[in-house]
Order: structure tokens, then sequence, then C-alpha cells
């Protein structure tokens, strides 16, 4: 058992004192094996006292600060017994109000306890009073905005968890407690969480249902449940998380990740799938060509991809050859041309002679039997005659009057190489304060840190989105195989205007309305004139116009009642 007592101090408190009465209130309304429970409540000597039950263990906060994220089927199984603690106490009336990795414990048993309904407030009047109420980094964006609340907050809060138990980062991080509030109704954790592979899609879908901006797009606690339920399983393995696996993982997380089975993956697949023998090949293997000779009396015959090459460069050598004998020949009208000579086979014997890299350059020198009466050329002396090594053997023609592609010799120069594309390259872009980026048209992420993987050598148009700023635009270079850097601060295209006002009045400007200052507010203009309007309910209405110029801060003090004085 657990004991929870104020101190003599904190007594005399009637807020604590309230606090605590609240949550013995709240976890007595609900009995759940995934909520703490509460064995007795009072006081004692004025001093209000809970005792609960008491789980051996640690937080899941504790869990990820020792051992990082959890695996993710272990993510699964402990966001849905959270949903089932959630569910039991929305089923009692009851919002958490204040879920976050601290607040759910792991037993070293492997038991999920939902914890801290300190406070849990009634479904009732949490939708009447609509109160900022939480830890940031885990309220949902109606919270924030002061808005009326329900149980689907406590989901948000529950899709924060998970995407910290899948990650072991905080879903909407901020240095402040400002940046966290705006971080909720701004920042969307999907991207970097679809960026990392080893997170199955399924989870990340759920992820993305409990994190919906709107309360109406997020599921149930007990919806929620079943479908990470089902996230739990690894597929094709038989493996399911459970609460033995949560605790083998508490105890030894480098012995649970040697014993969890591998879940089989695009390649594994690949290689286990049984091949299927292209039709004919066994006909093909079992009859072999009769014109083939055996193995033993030939030479090994050329690839098939090869002998295709030999075969057509074979074909298109001797058209175009032929092509060129016709042009270069002399037009004598006495002198047989190659259509009309006799002897079909004088291409074919006289391609080998030339050397490979002129076979397309010149025709060959007509036959010396096929010279015309008058016209031979000289028998050249013994002083004039050169010793000429031996070249190779003419080519003897087959039936058809083709050599055997078999029987070429093996003189291809090799095919020139393609022009390989360039390696891609990537682009980091750092933005003050933060910015959806787009690289051509398409989302890359969200953040003040984005970095875009993968993309072609070349010029990208590069996007920086932000609700609150003008659109801003860059051209890009990326190299191949490098990191290109492009850093933009938002604030360099905007004005940033602080406006106080006195005695007070309600604010618009730029169709703006910022309320009632003071307190003193900032405003965000883009350059440029910019009407203002002040209202006081006894002193009147004062409008006006205020000048923005890019990358200017300055505070702007109105006196309300010199300016209706004055007008």
């Amino acid at each position: 058992m657990l004991l929870k007592v104020l101190t003599p101090e904190a007594a005399a408190d009637p807020a604590l004192g309230a606090w605590l009465a609240r949550e013995a209130a709240a976890v007595a309304a609900v009995e759940h094996p995934n909520v703490v429970a509460l064995y007795a409540s009072g006081q004692e000597d004025g001093r209000p006292y809970l005792v609960t039950e008491y789980v051996e263990g640690r937080s899941l906060a504790q869990a990820l600060d020792a051992h990082g994220p959890l695996p993710p089927e272990l993510a699964a199984w402990v966001t849905a017994e959270t949903a089932r603690g959630l569910g039991a106490a929305h089923a009692a009336g009851l919002l958490h109000r204040d879920l976050k990795p601290a607040n759910v414990l792991l037993g070293d048993d492997g038991r999920v306890k939902l914890t801290d309904f300190g406070l849990a407030t009634r479904v009732d009047t949490a939708e009447a009073a609509g109160e900022v109420r939480g830890t940031p980094g885990y309220l949902a964006p109606e919270s924030v905005r002061g808005e009326a609340v329900g149980p689907a907050a406590d989901l948000f809060a529950l899709g924060a968890v998970l995407a910290e138990a899948l990650t072991g980062r905080p879903a909407f991080p901020a240095p402040t407690v400002p940046a966290a509030l705006d971080a909720a109704l701004h920042h969307d954790p999907l991207p970097a969480l679809r960026s990392d592979l080893r997170l199955p899609a399924d989870l990340l879908d759920v992820a993305q249902q409990l994190l919906a901006r709107e309360p109406s797009g997020r599921p149930s606690a007990s919806a929620a449940a079943d479908a990470l339920d089902a996230c739990a399983a690894l597929r094709g393995t038989g493996f399911r998380a459970d609460a033995d696996a949560l605790a083998a993982w508490l105890a030894d997380p480098d012995a649970y990740r040697a014993a969890r089975p591998a879940p089989p993956t695009l390649a594994t697949a690949q290689l286990v799938a049984p091949s299927e023998p292209a039709a004919g090949a066994d006909e093909a293997a079992a009859s072999p060509s009769p014109e083939r000779a055996p193995a033993a009396d030939r030479a090994p015959a050329p690839a098939p991809r090869r002998r295709a090459a030999w075969t057509g460069g074979l074909v298109l050598g001797l058209a175009a050859l032929a092509a060129l004998a016709l042009v270069a020949l002399p037009s004598d009208p006495d002198r047989p041309t190659v259509a009309e000579t006799d002897r079909p086979d004088s291409l074919a014997v006289t391609l080998p002679a030339l050397p490979s890299d002129t076979l397309l350059a010149a025709a060959p020198p007509p036959p010396a039997d096929t010279a015309p009466e008058g016209d031979a050329a000289e028998e050249p002396t013994d002083a004039s005659r050169e010793e000429v090594p031996p070249g190779p053997a003419p080519l003897q023609p087959s039936a058809s009057g083709l050599p055997e592609p078999d029987a070429l010799p093996d003189r291809t120069a090799p095919l020139p190489a393609e022009p390989a594309d360039p390696a891609p390259g990537r682009l980091t872009v750092a933005v003050q304060p933060w910015a959806e980026v787009w690289v051509d048209g398409r989302r890359i992420g969200e953040g003040s840190l984005v970095t875009a993987q993968a993309l072609p050598a070349g010029p990208h148009r590069v996007e920086l989105r932000n609700p609150e700023f003008p659109v801003v635009q860059r051209q890009v270079t990326v190299e191949g195989g490098a990191e290109e850097r492009l850093a933009v601060s938002l604030w360099e295209g905007v004005a940033r205007l602080t406006i106080q006002v006195h005695p007070w009045a309600e604010v618009s400007v730029g169709g703006q309305a910022l309320g009632a200052v003071p307190p003193q507010r900032q405003v965000i203009l883009a350059p440029g004139v910019h009407p203002i309007r002040l209202t006081h309910p006894g002193l009147g209405t004062w409008t006006g116009t205020v000048t923005a110029r890019a990358g200017e801060t300055r505070t702007l003090r109105l006196n309300l009642a010199d300016l209706l004085g004055g007008s």
C-alpha cells in the first residue's frame, strides 16, 4: 500500500486539501485493473490522507529515460492498457486531465496502471468550465484555447504518450510553457514519426487519429484500445506483446530485443517465396536444340544478351557498309557494282580484314578479279613490297551468305557506359520560429529543423508556411551527393508590434482581435499599413492606422483619452 498525506504546512492550504480530496473521490469512483486502486481516505489530525495500491516498478517516463523508446509492439500494448483505464474513468463520468508518461505506472510484473487523478474533473463540470488544466506538451488544442473539453482531450494526451513511447522524445517539445502551448496548436509530430521506417504504418495511423486537431476526429477510449491491441502483435511471427513481454523488457531490454522474433521484411519475404518457373522452361530444358553440339565439343556460347548484340551489330554493320560501298564506288557503267557482282560473299569475306574501328568509316576496295580490263593495278615490286603481319583468317560464309555468329572473332569494343545519374543530395532547412517545409510542392515536414532526403541534383523550390507569417519562398540548388543548408528567419519578413493602451481598450489590428489591453499584447504584421481600432465602453472608439516594416520590433503606446480628446 502507498500512503499519501499532506505535510502540516501543506494541510494549512485549503486548495491543497481540496486537491487531495478531489483525487480521493475520483479514484474511489473508478474500479479497474488498469487504474490504481484506492483503499482508504480521510483526515488525521486535520491532515488529509490517501491509502492507494502500491505498484512495484516505475513510471513510463522513468522507463523511457532509462532505456529509451519501447519496441513498437510494447508501446502499442502499454498505450492500449492505458486506454482501458481511461475508458473506465470516462464511463464513471471523470476526465483525467493530466495524462502523461509520469502518470502511467509499469509494474515489474508487466501490469500497466493509470494514476494521479489530482486534476480530474467531472465530465459535466469540465464541459461548463472550459479551463486550461493539465501539463503543457500533453494538452489538447481545445484545452489550450480555453474551450470546453471532454473525453477527447484525454485521448489527445494518449496520442502524445504513444508518440513519446515510440520515440523516447516528447511529441510536442518546447523550451518554455508558451512555446509548448503554441506547439499544441501548430506542431504536427506525425511527419517525423512516419519518417522512422521501424514504426508500423498501422500503429502510426492510430497515433494520427488520437492526435487529430478536432475532438470529433479522435476515437473513444475503447475504440483506441481495440485498435492498439491489433498493433501489439508482430505480423508473420505469431508473437503478441503482453504483460510478460513488458516485464521481460523492463528486466533486460537487450535480452528482450535479442529474443524478440523479427517481423518479416520485404527482402526476407522475397528470399523465402518459392520461385515459379517461367512458362515453357521445363520443356526447353528437357528438349535441347538438335543443332547444339555437346558441351564438351564446343566453345562456351556467349551470354544471350551478348549474342543478340553481336547479331544485331553484324546486320547493322553489313547494311551500313553496303550503303557506303554503293556510294563510294566510281560511277563507271562498265564497273560492276555490289548489286551486280556474282560474288555475294565478297562483303562477308572482306569485313574481317578491316580494323573494327573503321568498319563504318570506309568501304573496302573491290576484289581484284572484279576490276575492269585495263584498270588492273600494277604488281608491286620486291623493293616496294612490305612485310604485313598476317591478319585474322577470313570468315567462312554460311549457306545464307552471312557468317555464323559463333564464328565471329571477339573484337568488339566495350559499349560506352551510359552517363550515370548524379547521386541524390539532401537539403536541411533551419527556420525560426518554425514552419511547414514544402519542396517542389511536396510537404517534407514541420518544425524548426527539417531535412529533405534523396533530392535529385538540381534546382528546387522551397516554401515555408506558418499560419502567423507570410509564406516565404526560396530557390535552392542541391549538388549531387552533397548537403545543402538553408537558414531562414520568418521574423525578418514581418514586424512584431507590442501594444500598450491606457487605461484599457478592446483592440483589433489588421483584422486581428487582440482582446482587452492591458495586459499588453504582441501582434505579428506583414509589412504595410494596417488599420487599428480601440474600443472603450466609457471613452468610446478610436480608429487609425499603423505602419509595419519588415524585421522591426517596437512597442506602440496609446493613451485612449488623449487620442479621443484630440479627434
